[in-house]
């Protein structure tokens, strides 16, 4: 194919994709990816888009060849352990991928968030701990780091300390995604200081 027809396809995908219009640009890619199959770049930003549209099985074939062929692209990998893990609820197949990661990301927050949860998923509760604990000194900010990092500690017996991770977590960040969890689990402390109310 005429590398011109590819950069012409992708930037059409690009600009659909600001435009929000992700059908289209999923669409705009896919054709550039006819033309060029062995894209890393085209293989993760699909893979990204049909990951954030909820499309998790296609989401992780594109992010596993792009992990293939670009083995230290920190996004793409972080992006694929997470579909498998979390999406797919394959946290084992994701364990190496997420050893992998650490190693080449030891000090991004985000990279670190998704690696220690992959440890807390696949039961490595102690590892998952000390994960997690560096990637809330790392993201003081984030309410979903910071509530992965206390369902860790509720794991591991630390009741007290998890439910001041739980309520930091709420008062940092209104709106992330795990909140109405975290609130329950406030509760549950509040009248249980030493409950193990995990669903």
């Amino acid at each position: 194919a005429h590398p011109r027809r590819a950069d012409y396809s992708i930037l059409l995908a690009e600009l659909r994709q600001l435009q929000g219009k992700p059908d289209e640009a999923i669409a705009g890619f896919r054709q550039a990816l006819k033309l060029e199959p062995e894209n890393p770049r085209l293989l993760t930003v699909l893979g990204t888009l049909l990951l954030n549209r909820g499309e998790h099985r296609a989401s992780a074939e594109y992010l596993h060849k792009a992990v293939r062929k670009s083995p230290k692209d920190i996004v793409t990998l972080n992006n694929y352990v997470w579909v498998t893990a979390v999406e797919l609820k394959n946290p084992a197949h994701a364990l190496p991928y997420a050893e992998q990661l650490e190693l080449l990301a030891p000090d991004n927050a985000h990279a670190l968030d998704t690696v220690g949860w992959v440890y807390f998923l696949n039961k490595e509760f102690a590892k998952a701990e000390k994960t997690l604990k560096y990637a809330a000194t790392l993201s003081p900010r984030s309410g979903e780091v910071a509530f992965h990092h206390a369902m860790t500690l509720l794991q591991n017996g630390k009741h007290a300390e998890a439910l001041q991770e739980f309520r930091r977590a709420c008062e940092i960040d209104k709106q992330f995604k795990s909140i109405q969890e975290a609130q329950r689990l406030i509760v549950e402390l509040e009248k249980n200081p030493r409950t193990t109310a995990i669903k």
